[in-house]
């Protein structure tokens, strides 16, 4: 795996990419890596050339992209001015710490309020810091006013709930940004101080089973965002509640698993921590599985080497974009074990998934 940092990707290169990768650093000409390439792996010399042209091509661009990168600062001046009006504000508390957000429109406000209604206390007392969400030009806006203020702005909703989670982590924290090493879109549940991660795409089953776990023996650690620690590795629990889909929710509830909302607006339902108002510590993880439901899968629980399980990582999760954050994530990521669930029986999948989490 290669961290492109002009372009902040990361890219797997298997053989012979990697051989052609070596020539490219060092600076060797294509004619040459081209009969370099021909005598290694034994191709013609049109061959050769050709696959060498393709990935200098690639690694060309990905060291000097032609796209624009994401800037969350534009028009953050202009939007800084706008002035509200057909608002909802609501306020929260976790442990010790206040904050309210105001909503610029309904849907947003389903959106990002619902993970945090067990939060809510309905008291307008004075929070230590106030957030505006809303909606500006086909783009999404989020205003920060302390400790100082400052705006951001996305093109998607998404990105704009995550930016808001990366403010309120960072504050509940006290880390400056620079501080965290990524954020995981993963459900993580613990158990006797040991945290599991279960991520996959979005409708793969991670929220599912992870209510499934909580009603055997598991606790909510954090739902769809997991902040880890630059410095520590650990991961730091975030107060969302878990977002449940429709298909799952009679499921659940037929369980046992009551959910503490519904979404009215789409077909989602969100269970609270059992915990919802302790500040719980940060934890260390020794195992991320990458988690699928399929109808006659059955339960398939393998391991996965540590090359095939970032290259499922960094399409689920966010990464510093320095080259000093980019080392520290390759030092805590390879110190995890990796497993890929395919399942379809829940049964046998919560006690292989309860298994992983007893120490030897």
């Amino acid at each position: 795996m290669v961290w492109f940092e002009k372009s902040n990707q990361w890219v797997k290169l298997d053989e012979p990419q990697w051989f052609i990768f070596l020539l490219y650093e060092k600076q060797t000409g294509r004619k040459e890596a081209a009969e370099q390439f021909a005598k290694a792996y034994e191709v013609t010399a049109e061959q050769a050339a050709q696959i060498v042209s393709n990935i200098y091509d690639s690694i060309d661009k990905l060291l000097n992209p032609d796209f624009p990168l994401p800037d969350f600062t534009r028009d953050a001046e202009e939007v800084n001015r706008i002035k509200l009006s057909n608002t909802k504000t609501r306020h929260y508390q976790f442990g010790e710490k206040r904050f309210s957000i105001t909503y610029g429109s309904p849907s947003l406000e389903a959106y990002i309020h619902l993970p945090f209604a067990h939060l809510e206390t309905g008291v307008a007392e004075k929070p230590a810091i106030h957030l505006d969400v809303f909606p500006y030009c086909g783009r999404f806006v989020l205003r920060m006013y302390a400790p100082d203020r400052h705006s951001l702005t996305a093109d998607e909703s998404p990105q704009i709930k995550r930016l808001l989670f990366v403010e309120l982590a960072s504050w509940l924290y006290d880390k400056p940004e620079k501080d965290w090493l990524s954020f995981v879109h993963a459900s993580a549940v613990q158990r006797e101080g040991e945290v599991l991660l279960l991520s996959s795409a979005s409708g793969s089953g991670k929220s599912t089973m992870a209510g499934l776990l909580m009603l055997n023996g598991f606790e909510l650690f954090s739902d769809d965002f997991v902040p880890v620690g630059a410095a520590d590795g650990l991961l730091y629990p975030f107060p969302a509640a878990l977002c449940i889909k429709s298909e799952s929710i009679p499921l659940l509830q037929y369980m046992g698993l009551k959910p503490f909302v519904k979404n009215r607006i789409a077909p989602l339902a969100y269970v609270k921590p059992i915990s919802d108002s302790i500040m719980k510590k940060p934890q260390a993880a020794r195992n991320l599985v990458f988690i699928r439901y399929r109808k006659g899968a059955g339960m398939n629980l393998n391991p996965i080497s540590i090359t095939e399980a970032l290259q499922h990582f960094h399409q689920e999760a966010w990464v510093g974009d320095t080259m000093e954050r980019a080392g520290k994530f390759l030092e805590w990521f390879t110190g995890l074990n990796f497993y890929s669930l395919e399942y379809d029986d829940n049964k046998r999948a919560i006690e292989a998934l309860t298994k992983l989490t007893v120490r030897p």
